[in-house]
């Protein structure tokens, strides 16, 4: 989506780029939550919570639908833009100065 707009930026002056990662936030804390209840599949606070964050996600779903217009794109071609995004935090934290913040990285060697 971001590569539609900067190919076409008159057509991207409406779109909310914002929703993307809060989304996708919400969509790995409901697949989350669907583990966590398949082991206490009775369990209040959690299906509780689950719902809550499908509630969360539809709504967001919707509006992103609406501002962002995306267009289908095959599974390799999206599994290699999150490769290199993968790629490029682990190049970004490798070169952080000591003490930044961020995930804490672990030497198992």
């Amino acid at each position: 989506m971001i590569r539609q707009i900067q190919e076409n930026p008159e057509a991207g002056r409406d779109q909310d780029l914002v929703l993307l990662v809060p989304a996708r936030a919400a969509g790995m804390l409901l697949r989350h939550a669907d583990q966590l209840l398949a082991a206490a599949p009775d369990h209040e606070q959690l299906q509780a919570l689950r719902a809550k964050t499908e509630a969360v996600l539809i709504a967001w779903y919707h509006r992103a639908e609406k501002a962002l217009r995306p267009r289908p794109m095959p599974l390799a071609r999206t599994a290699g833009y999150q490769a290199e995004m993968v790629l490029s935090l682990a190049r970004l934290f490798s070169t952080a100065p000591s003490g930044t913040p961020g995930p804490a990285v672990r030497d198992d060697r």
